[in-house]
């Protein structure tokens, strides 16, 4: 994807649809760099769960979701 790497809404949504229509290694590559840049977003770690859990990847899951409840108790 040539998408703008500064703009971290497009890159966020982008994931998100990627994931949605099935492109979960885009996604997870999307979301893997946006982690590294905002390590405490919220959205981005529970999407990346989501990604984990498609990959059956139930462990990784697991720890993100914790961290998702460690940073905001009240996330659903």
């Amino acid at each position: 994807h040539t998408l703008a790497p500064s703009n971290v809404d497009a890159r966020f949504l982008l994931a998100q649809a990627s994931r949605l229509t099935g492109d979960v290694d885009g996604a997870l590559n999307l979301l893997s760099g946006l982690h590294t840049e905002q390590p405490e977003s919220v959205a981005v770690i529970y999407e990346l769960a989501m990604v984990r859990l498609q990959k059956a990847d139930h462990a990784g899951a697991g720890a993100l979701l914790e961290q998702v409840l460690k940073l905001a108790p009240d996330h659903v």
